[in-house]
């Protein structure tokens, strides 16, 4: 018995094979896609067990994901997962082993309300807006007779606000607050202005969530359940 060739099932089949290049390309940035997003996932679960993670939301706002264009052709696709960098943060550079920790200062628990796990108080940054009183807005001929003063000016007057300190003997240079009244009043150290000794932690949080994310990775199922619907003919792989 002879079998033919359906002249419908041809031109099917005709219109498939014109169409096959994009919807491999869509499929294909598809699946690139889905992995990004799915490291971008493991990272953010990865860095909030691992990290001191004062924001969850700053977080989820930095480690973002820059998609594979369904318009490229298959040999230009290609999708990222990362952190972005803000004017004040390096987006983790440090950590991953990407860059050196370039900070000049050091913030200590006082500036944090003597938790870790707080933000610095507003207050207590060195940024526009906040003003400090310094030795240089006290008399004295030198650097140690200016800090001398102001502190005992300070400490009298009940001051509270944060304070800036250089060229004492006994105090690195620093933003500085006044706890406490009379005797029992102490001198805190909000921040100081040097390197902290402390190493960065080396974290490569990116490469251990691309490596957990595809340990985890099921790559046939993911081909059947994303891209074999959309390269596929409808109606059950029939053309």
């Amino acid at each position: 018995m002879p079998f033919e060739i359906n002249a419908q099932d041809w031109a099917k089949l005709a219109d498939w094979f014109h169409r096959a290049p994009k919807k491999f390309q869509r499929a294909s940035a598809m699946y690139l896609n889905h992995n990004a997003f799915g490291a971008r996932k493991e990272a953010i679960k990865y860095m909030r067990a691992t990290m001191t993670i004062r924001s969850p939301r700053f977080l989820d706002y930095l480690i973002r994901v820059e998609k594979a264009k369904s318009t490229d052709r298959l040999d230009h696709q290609i999708s990222y997962f990362g952190s972005i960098q803000t004017r004040n943060h390096t987006g983790w550079a440090e950590q991953q082993g990407e860059a050196q920790d370039k900070r000049t200062k050091t913030i200590t628990l006082a500036a944090r309300r003597k938790s870790k796990s707080r933000p610095v108080v507003g207050t207590h940054r060195m940024k526009k807006g906040n003003s400090f009183e310094t030795p240089d807005d006290y008399p004295g001929r030198t650097a140690r007779q200016r800090a001398n003063i102001m502190l005992q000016h300070l400490r009298r007057s009940g001051y509270r606000k944060p304070f800036i300190i250089r060229g004492h003997r006994k105090y690195r240079a620093g933003l500085y607050k006044i706890e406490g009244t009379g005797e029992n009043s102490r001198v805190l150290p909000i921040q100081q202005f040097k390197k902290s000794p402390r190493k960065t932690m080396h974290k490569p949080w990116k490469t251990i969530a691309v490596r957990r994310y595809f340990n985890r990775l099921n790559s046939g199922a993911l081909w059947s359940d994303i891209v074999s619907p959309i390269v596929m003919p409808k109606g059950g792989g029939r053309f």
